[in-house]
């Protein structure tokens, strides 16, 4: 019999008669199997298996896999009629004597093994699927790029991946420069989703290296940065040449980047738009940014802060000159903004008292 863990307090005696009383309950014996296994209880296991009660055995095998409980993949092998998920898993996690035994026992799915154990840098079980057939390279090379191991990249290359563009992206996304100038070098063109991508993510190195290279996507570029707040690439899309503003104030506005907002106003045309977009977003110091810009579509702005449920915006929109009070007032009660209802009532009672 397999050697059992010392720590398991149940005999098995007990265990069994405890099993049966479950009897009619197969989620319940499942999540016994799943306790089990955790708890590395091959004797439990067993007693389990002598109940002949027909339970699904592949959830427990699977999580056997993912954790790495050899003695325990072992007991339970014979009662799995999918091998390949219990494979995948332990590429995932690098349990190579569990994917060796059930390669031995028939498991087939390489190539997303091969992928998964790629994406966790897993050379050793790699070289293992390689061997046993896996030749799926660019998605391979996908997973290489998404975890940012570059020798695995380097084998993948040498294999045959051809599909480089997607792995350079997300190398542009990571910000790796090494991953980067490797997938140029082996045909990577993909330079305006990749700039986009490092953009996105405030890879300032990458978005200078592309720009070294030629890449002008500058609309682009602040297009993006100004979405998720990025000041320095806002900024050097400027100095090399951005023509587009409208855009990228409206993302500023809609997102709270106020810093960002306070260059581009100078530059953009849309200041009512941004309005709109602050008052519905809940940035008040944005509005008033709008506002002092040239912005004068205070109803609107009040009627959408009411919707939004932004009573101190609704304030700044009265204040500023907005008379659409009932309107406002009908918004805020017909959707539940207390806070909002209560300051246009009492604007509106002042009101009728001067």
């Amino acid at each position: 019999m397999l050697q059992q863990d010392p720590k398991r307090r149940v005999p098995t005696h007990v265990l069994e008669r405890s099993l049966r009383h479950t009897k009619g309950s197969q989620t319940v014996l499942e999540s016994e199997l799943i306790k089990l296994v955790r708890e590395n209880d091959i004797d439990g296991i067993e007693a389990l298996a002598r109940l002949k009660i027909p339970i699904d055995w592949q959830q427990g095998f699977n999580e056997a896999c993912e954790i790495g409980q050899v003695n325990i993949v072992q007991s339970m092998v014979d009662y799995i009629s999918d091998l390949n998920q219990g494979l995948e898993s332990a590429s995932k996690r690098g349990h190579l004597a569990i994917v060796q035994q059930l390669l031995d026992k028939g498991a087939s799915s390489y190539n997303s093994s091969l992928k998964l154990a790629c994406y966790n840098g897993h050379q050793d079980i790699v070289a293992l699927l390689l061997s046993k057939g896996a030749n799926n390279y660019d998605e391979a090379l996908q997973g290489a790029c998404a975890g940012e191991f570059i020798d695995l990249v380097k084998i993948m290359l040498d294999l045959g991946a051809k599909e480089v563009n997607t792995p350079f992206r997300s190398a542009c996304r990571s910000g790796n420069m090494d991953l980067v100038k490797l997938l140029i070098s082996n045909g990577a063109n993909d330079f305006k989703e990749g700039f986009r991508a490092a953009c996105w993510h405030h890879r300032m190195p990458v978005v200078e290296y592309l720009i070294e290279l030629g890449v002008k996507e500058y609309n682009v570029g602040i297009h993006t940065a100004s979405m998720f707040g990025h000041l320095d690439i806002v900024e050097l899309m400027i100095v090399k040449g951005a023509t587009s503003f409208n855009v990228p104030l409206k993302n500023a506005c809609s997102k709270g980047h106020l810093n960002i907002a306070k260059i581009l106003v100078q530059r953009a045309t849309n200041v009512e738009e941004c309005l709109a977009s602050a008052c519905t977003a809940g940035f008040r110091d944005l509005a008033l940014l709008m506002i002092a810009h040239g912005a004068r579509n205070f109803n609107r702005g009040l009627a959408l802060a009411c919707s939004a449920g932004h009573p101190e915006i609704v304030q700044e929109m009265i204040t500023a000159g907005a008379d659409n009070l009932d309107q406002g007032l009908q918004i805020a009660r017909s959707i539940g903004r207390g806070e909002v209802e209560n300051v246009l009532v009492d604007v509106i009672n002042m009101r009728m008292f001067l």
